[in-house]
């Protein structure tokens, strides 16, 4: 009986009880704030390389008011020498290879590829070459649209006279051409 008439007992019980529910709420409040993800599969792996190559030629190809993309300005100085295993990179691209490894994290390699439409056909030009993609490797683009040198809008930039991206309309309106830079990423 007397157990049950002590209010020192009964006291501890309920704080012991109080805390115990209390820890508990703190646990569960921390757990669900708490924002836990584990990549289920290759899809984070492809959606983050994704994002490095678009971040990487958004990057190069942003304009300001004093001068043009430097993308723009790299695909209008190529030279025209196309890139394989024996010749990785053009000299006239060595910047934009350059860049690109600076922006690229160490663990990724990459390929960049020129397309552009002449006469009815996609004419595809390899300029930078890193080895060969595996299966898995991910393809990112970005269009460069090159103007006339007489033109407003080609900030001053001067086609190479070796490059080999042809005038689309031949003289017939501003446009010179649009130009695919494609560039494919994969891990190493």
């Amino acid at each position: 009986m007397k157990l049950i008439h002590s209010t020192d007992a009964q006291m501890n019980t309920l704080e012991g009880l109080a805390a115990a529910l209390l820890m508990i709420f703190a646990i569960l409040f921390v757990s669900k704030s708490a924002a836990i993800t584990m990549p289920q599969s290759g899809q984070f792996i492809n959606s983050q390389l994704q994002l490095y190559g678009h971040d990487a030629l958004i990057m190069l190809d942003q304009e300001d008011s004093n001068s043009s993309s430097q993308l723009k300005k790299y695909i209008a100085g190529w030279d025209g020498i196309e890139a394989g295993a024996q010749i990785p990179v053009s000299p006239s691209l060595e910047e934009l290879d350059n860049n690109l490894s600076k922006i690229m994290p160490d663990n990724v390699l990459y390929n960049v590829d020129l397309l552009y439409a002449y006469d009815g056909c996609v004419i595809e030009k390899p300029v930078i070459y890193h080895g060969i993609p595996p299966d898995n490797s991910i393809i990112v683009f970005q269009l460069v649209t090159l103007y006339d040198e007489y033109s407003n809008m080609s900030s001053d930039i001067e086609i190479h006279k070796n490059n080999t991206i042809p005038d689309t309309d031949h003289d017939e309106s501003l446009l010179y051409n649009i130009v695919q830079v494609r560039c494919t990423l994969w891990y190493t």
